[in-house]
């Protein structure tokens, strides 16, 4: 992440947060927006400063940080930056400005940013556009880590299991040729089927665990879950050791 540059749509609670973790790690965000419009300074924004007149201005944050230069939200996303986080609302790169969008990896930190019908425009691009029920699954595990594990072992899980995930999703978008949305959303579909098999087979022990589950679930997550979350999550977010066979 050193000296990457990055561009964020969306100064909210997830833009802002995902500024303090890259710049923390080194990488210089040299833009951000919110409702109000974006900023723009090459050399990079200071975002502890930038947090600091957000928590007095809200979405006025852009009009009182005097060391950059005024841009329009479309011009944010057309910069040629590093990594685009798009952290604001559905389809704000789409077919319109696909084709000038200049970012070698996009991030999405909101939901569906990316029109569908663009994602094969990005890919010929040669731009690494992530699938954004990936890379904004972060409130969904933390939610169902957070009162099962340390922050050590959430932050080992995340960054020792989840990323190699998300390469494979990447590896396997290369070779063969097409979006990583495209392979994320079949492997998606396979593991839900294959969990719903399960379910639907599941023998009796497992189905008194699911009885306990809803009638008294702290219970069932101290008795069945806590023991071995670390273990579960890090098999439930692990690469598979072969390759997926998505066409089975």
């Amino acid at each position: 992440m050193k000296n990457s540059t990055v561009a964020i749509e969306g100064f909210g609670k997830i833009g802002e947060s995902v500024a303090k973790v890259l710049s923390e790690k080194g990488a210089k965000v040299i833009a951000i927006s919110t409702l109000k419009g974006g900023i723009y300074n090459s050399k990079g924004l200071d975002v502890k400063r930038l947090s600091e007149i957000k928590t007095k201005y809200g979405e006025g944050v852009v009009d009182h940080y005097s060391d950059a230069n005024k841009i329009t939200k479309k011009d944010l996303l057309c910069l040629a930056v590093d990594i685009l986080l798009p952290c604001a609302g559905p389809w704000t790169i789409n077919s319109k400005n696909a084709h000038k969008v200049k970012a070698k990896i996009i991030c999405p930190g909101a939901n569906i940013p990316i029109a569908k019908d663009v994602e094969k425009i990005l890919f010929n691009k040669k731009i690494i556009s992530l699938p954004d029920f990936v890379t904004n699954s972060g409130g969904v595990l933390g939610s169902y880590m957070g009162s099962l594990l340390s922050e050590q072992d959430k932050r080992g899980i995340i960054e020792n299991v989840f990323c190699k995930r998300v390469g494979q999703v990447i590896e396997i978008s290369e070779a063969r040729c097409v979006p990583p949305i495209e392979i994320a959303e079949k492997i998606a579909v396979k593991r839900f089927n294959i969990m719903n098999s399960k379910f639907e087979n599941s023998n009796f022990k497992y189905q008194i665990k699911e009885k306990i589950k809803v009638m008294i679930p702290k219970a069932y997550q101290t008795i069945f879950i806590k023991p071995k979350a670390k273990k579960m999550f890090s098999q439930i977010l692990s690469p598979a050791e072969q390759p997926f066979r998505l066409d089975s």
